[in-house]
């Protein structure tokens, strides 16, 4: 399930930072910015519903969708759906999952930037949400500790190839990844080593209780806040997840303090609703703080 919590559109967005590389600085320093007005969404299954739900959100200052670019098996339409999202303002990245090799990431890396090459709005970057834990029945085992290499070498590879193309590299983590230290070598907690590798991360931070809320983000929030270049960005599930304390699905209206909460970080940058399709279709209406 933490494998699904991101509402990011696979199809990069690029809100006007058209040179990002990886020397460059992804963090905004205007501290004028009200992180509260922008709001963000995993798309997984097409922007069918893209434009509804945009009726619905009221004095956002920046949209961002995370687009998956397979739409009915297919990924004929992804061009044609960035270009939508972008005219309407919105930011767009490449939503990547499952379990792509790097000869992947390099080919879609191309696909992107060739579709930057011909268009004046940019595609941000990509963004992954791959879940190798799933695999694991005891994730802070030592006997893991080949499969959370690969992991972060293929960030690491991943992040690469992207800063060499100039596009951002965006990585959702469980909110438990800080207590990652056993079946990690270097007894470092694993969220820090993927801050250390990506420009962005997503704290999926799934909970509907208040006192959780915050504290499942704190770590790695606290510890981007030491990185010059580092952004993070908090995640909330909407789709119906049958576990308790998890999904704001049952009562979608409860969302709202969430995304109403200041957060005192500098590297905070805003909130994630996984998904659109899932907010779409619970019927609210959001207003900006």
């Amino acid at each position: 399930m933490y494998g699904v919590i991101k509402v990011l559109v696979t199809g990069m967005i690029l809100a006007g930072l058209n040179s990002c590389g990886g020397g460059s600085s992804y963090r905004e320093t205007n501290s004028s910015i009200n992180y509260l007005k922008r709001l963000s969404f995993y798309a997984w299954d097409g922007i069918s519903k893209y434009e509804t739900a945009l009726t619905r959100l009221e004095g956002y200052q920046k949209i961002e969708i995370y687009l998956n670019p397979v739409e009915d098996g297919n990924t004929d339409n992804f061009t044609a759906n960035v270009e939508k999202i972008q005219k309407k303002g919105s930011d767009v990245w490449y939503l990547m999952s499952a379990e792509p090799t790097i000869d992947y990431i390099e080919d879609q890396t191309q696909i992107i930037v060739e579709y930057n090459q011909n268009h004046e709005q940019k595609i941000v970057g990509m963004a992954f949400d791959i879940e190798p834990w799933t695999k694991f029945e005891d994730q802070n085992s030592s006997e893991n500790r080949d499969e959370w290499q690969n992991y972060l070498d293929l960030l690491s590879d991943a992040s690469e190839v992207l800063h060499k193309n100039k596009l951002k590299i965006s990585v959702s983590i469980p909110f438990w990844l800080n207590t990652i230290t056993e079946a990690f070598p270097n007894g470092r907690n694993l969220n820090y080593e993927v801050v250390d590798i990506a420009d962005e991360v997503i704290v999926m931070d799934y909970t509907i209780l208040q006192e959780r809320f915050y504290p499942f983000a704190e770590n790695t929030l606290t510890y981007a806040d030491t990185k010059a270049s580092k952004t993070v960005k908090i995640a909330l599930e909407m789709v119906d997840t049958n576990e308790s304390n998890v999904s704001f699905y049952n009562d979608p209206e409860k969302i709202k303090p969430f995304l109403a909460t200041p957060i005192p970080n500098h590297s905070f940058r805003g909130y994630t609703l996984h998904t659109l399709s899932a907010f779409k279709d619970s019927g609210i209406a959001l207003e900006a703080p």
